[in-house]
C-alpha cells in the first residue's frame, strides 16, 4: 500500500466529504471536529482521512495512529536490513532457502542484460526483447502472462508490467515502452500466479493480495497486528490503493472480510464499497481460503527477520497455497487502522504503540 501522504487540494477534499451520502450532518461534523481540535488534536488529525465523519462512527477515540507515531513505529526497524525486503531477487532467494513459499523468478534483467537458465542474454532493440519474451513464455507452466517488476521501487503498483508474447507482438508501442523501461534499470520476471477461484469470485481481473502487518516485540515474539485484503477496481491488473484499488479489513479471529472496502481520497476519491462494483459480490463475512496457512506463513517469515520489527507482508492465495509476494518495512498503519475501525482494543498494536510513545 502507498506510503505517500494525501495529495489533494483542500477544496476538493471537502467537496468529496460533502457529497458522501453516508456522512454525518454538517452541524455534527463541525461540532465533533472542533471538540477534537480543542481536546484531542491527534483524533482531529485523523477525523477526515479515516472516515470518522461518517454515520455510525462513534468510537473516534479508538483511533491512535497519527503520521508522527507511524514514523516512530517504522523507526523500530534496522535500516541495515532494508535491502532484504526492497530487493525482490534477494527477497526471493532468502525466503525460498528457508522454505517459505514465494514466487520463483524465471529471469532477472540488468539494463540490456537478462539472466535466464544460467545464460546471460543481451537485447539491443525491441525486436531482440520480443524474442527473449517468446523464449521465456515457453518456460511458463500455467499462464501466458509474465509480470515484470522493477527490482527496487515497484511499490504502489508502479513499474510493474503484465505482458505476454502475443500481446507485445501485436502492440508495438507497448513493446517500445517495455524496452525503454528495462534498458534503464533492473527488473525481475515472474510467471503470473493463479489465484483460487474463491478469490476470483471477488475480483478476477488481478491477483488480490492480503496485506498483513506483524510486530516483533522486545522479547523476540512475532505476532500479527492486523490485516486488510486489497481489491483491484476498474479491471486493473494491480490491486494497489495508489493505483485506484481499495482495501477491506480482515476479521483476524474468524478469517473473514469485514463489511466495507475503502479507497483513499487521492486515487479513489474516498469512495467506499460494500460489494465489488464489477462482480457484485458482497464483502461482509466472505471467508478467506487457507486462512490458518496464511497466518502460519506470515508468522514464520516474520521470525526470520527479527531485526525488522514491523513489516507489512503481501500474500496471494493461489492454487499452490498461500504465496508470500513481497514485504514492506514501512507499511501503512493508517490503512490498517481504517480497516479495523480503530486499534485501541488490539493488544499487539497497543504493545507497539506503548513502546514507541513511552507509555
Amino acid at each position: 500500500m502507498s506510503k505517500r501522504p494525501l495529495i489533494l487540494k483542500m477544496g476538493d477534499f471537502f467537496t468529496i466529504i460533502l457529497k458522501d451520502p453516508d456522512r454525518k450532518s454538517i452541524p455534527l461534523i463541525i461540532r465533533e471536529y472542533a471538540g477534537f481540535l480543542l481536546n484531542n488534536p491527534s483524533v482531529a488529525e485523523q477525523y477526515f482521512p479515516k472516515f470518522l465523519y461518517r454515520k455510525g462512527v462513534n468510537n473516534c477515540n479508538d483511533y491512535l495512529m497519527t503520521h508522527a507515531i507511524q514514523q516512530k513505529c517504522w523507526a523500530l526497524n534496522d535500516r541495515n536490513y532494508y535491502s532484504l525486503l526492497d530487493n525482490k531477487y534477494l527477497f526471493e532467494r532468502f525466503f525460498d532457502q528457508h522454505h517459505i513459499n514465494v514466487p520463483v523468478s524465471i529471469a532477472q534483467s540488468y539494463n540490456s542484460l537478462i539472466i535466464a537458465d544460467a545464460r546471460v542474454l543481451q537485447f539491443n532493440s525491441p525486436k531482440d526483447l520480443l524474442g527473449i519474451i517468446e523464449m521465456l513464455t515457453g518456460k511458463l507452466s500455467g499462464s501466458e502472462y509474465i509480470f515484470i517488476k522493477k527490482m527496487h521501487g515497484s511499490g504502489g503498483g508502479r513499474n510493474i508490467f503484465k505482458v505476454s508474447y502475443s500481446s507485445l507482438k501485436e502492440d508495438k508501442p507497448a513493446l517500445e515502452k517495455l524496452f525503454n523501461a528495462l534498458i534503464r534499470s533492473d527488473f525481475i520476471f515472474q510467471e503470473q500466479l493463479v489465484q483460487l477461484e474463491a478469490i476470483n469470485r471477488l475480483n478476477p481481473y488481478c491477483v488480490n493480495t492480503l496485506r498483513i502487518e506483524t510486530f516483533n516485540n522486545r522479547q523476540g515474539m512475532s505476532r500479527i497486528i492486523a490485516g486488510n485484503m486489497r481489491i483491484g477496481l476498474n479491471r486493473s491488473h494491480v490491486d494497489n490503493v495508489s493505483s485506484g484499488g481499495a482495501f477491506i479489513g480482515i476479521d483476524m479471529d474468524r478469517g473473514v472480510l469485514k463489511e466495507e472496502a475503502f479507497s483513499d481520497f487521492t486515487h479513489g476519491r474516498g469512495k467506499t464499497h460494500r460489494l465489488h462494483p464489477e462482480t457484485g459480490l458482497l464483502f461482509r463475512d466472505y471467508p478467506i481460503p487457507d486462512f490458518r496457512e496464511i497466518v502460519d506463513l506470515v508468522e514464520s517469515a516474520a521470525r526470520l527477520v527479527p531485526m525488522l520489527r514491523i513489516i507489512g507482508w503481501d500474500v496471494a492465495v493461489t492454487d499452490k497455497g498461500p504465496v508470500l509476494i513481497e514485504a514492506n518495512e514501512q507499511p501503512s498503519l493508517m490503512f490498517a487502522e481504517i480497516g479495523q475501525k480503530g486499534m485501541v482494543k488490539n493488544p499487539v498494536f497497543m504493545e507497539m504503540y506503548n513502546e514507541v510513545t513511552g507509555r
